[in-house]
């Protein structure tokens, strides 16, 4: 016979059962959690970890690679800032007298005073020319030369006033200003630039007439 008592104790001890068991949910969980990191194998029989490893591996690979394109940035940068400061210190060395690059001075050695000849003195010099692949042109010691009396090429007119006594210098000085196009046979061709290193010894201005 159906006893409503009996039933109802049954119904209870049912509701407690089931809730003892855990959910299929939180099993899978527990098993995510304790279970081994290889969890699928791809058709091709490759093991493939879970995501959390997958994870950890790109981070630390992506670090890596941050890093390797840091320094790398680092090295170019710092490279092209040597190379930009030597070759700003390079133009500084020359100076450009003209503006057209037609003739340049570099000091190779300073003098001890600050004494410059000015137009129509007469200067003594010690003074080499050469062409480009080095063959020499010109070369003489104690050269007496008054500037401005077109006795020298017209770079080293325009040089001179700009060098202090006792300094050495080093000009390069374009066709235009050298021996032009038409040059001087038969050791300097046409269109060449000359390359001077001068010294210039002494200025004295130029003697009274009546003198």
């Amino acid at each position: 016979m159906w006893n409503p008592k009996k039933m109802s104790a049954d119904m209870a001890n049912y509701t407690n059962c089931i809730s003892s068991i855990h959910s299929p949910n939180e099993e899978l969980k527990q098993l995510e959690n304790s279970g081994p990191s290889v969890t699928e194998q791809s058709g091709s029989g490759v093991v493939v970890e879970n995501d959390s490893n997958l994870e950890a591996n790109l981070s630390e690979i992506e670090a890596e690679v941050s890093v390797s394109d840091n320094t790398q940035s680092t090295r170019s940068t710092n490279g092209d800032t040597h190379e930009s400061v030597d070759k700003g210190k390079e133009e500084e060395e020359w100076l450009d007298i003209l503006g057209s690059g037609q003739l340049k001075k570099k000091v190779l050695k300073r003098a001890e005073n600050g004494y410059r000849p000015q137009r129509s003195h007469i200067c003594e010099i010690n003074l080499q020319g050469s062409l480009p692949d080095g063959t020499i042109i010109d070369k003489h010691d104690h050269l007496s030369i008054q500037i401005g009396d077109a006795e020298v090429v017209q770079g080293l007119d325009l040089a001179l006033p700009l060098m202090d006594v006792g300094e050495v210098a080093l000009l390069e000085v374009g066709p235009r200003f050298a021996y032009g196009s038409q040059g001087r046979e038969p050791d300097i061709p046409c269109d060449v630039t000359v390359m001077y290193t001068v010294e210039l010894l002494s200025s004295e201005p130029e003697p009274e007439i009546e003198t």
